[in-house]
């Protein structure tokens, strides 16, 4: 290791200089680093030289593959995100009973997650309609009266 410089950085800096430039594919730097396969793959590069920079290489591509899979899972999970893209989509709220504080009376609940929405407009929004139900994050249609 050379002085001053970090694993992190060695690293940055051979990524840097490899992205997109990667000379291995994904099939031969699996053969590579897998376990089972790691030995053979190995013999078959006559020069020392030339197997450890296929090792390196098939370690940059699997570091490239690990952040981007990390940006993958921070948006979210292909059911996650058609879930909240289904929830962009208005949808008309059911008519039902609200009964709470002892009372009963009609009420409009979330088609979703069927919470209750205890407002129909804003509060101090005038005549501004909620857009949204704030448990879950459907989104509401309120084109026309439920009844």
């Amino acid at each position: 290791m050379h002085a001053g410089y970090s694993m992190g950085s060695v690293r940055r800096d051979n990524l840097n200089n490899q992205k997109g430039t990667n000379k291995i594919s994904y099939q031969e730097a699996k053969r590579l680093l897998h376990p089972d396969t790691t030995r053979d793959a190995i013999w078959e590069i006559a020069d020392k030289q030339e197997a450890l920079k296929k090792i390196n290489e098939a370690c940059l591509l699997a570091c490239e593959a690990m952040d981007e899979l990390q940006e993958y899972k921070k948006i979210g999970s292909l059911e996650e995100t058609r879930e909240a893209t289904g929830k962009q989509k208005p949808k008309k709220p059911k008519r039902g009973v609200e009964k709470s504080w002892g009372h009963e009376k009609e009420a409009n609940i979330c088609p979703v997650c069927d919470y209750y929405l205890p407002h129909t407009y804003f509060i101090g929004e005038g005549n501004k309609k909620i857009t949204y139900c704030d448990n879950c994050g459907q989104a509401i249609d309120w084109s026309e009266d439920n009844g």
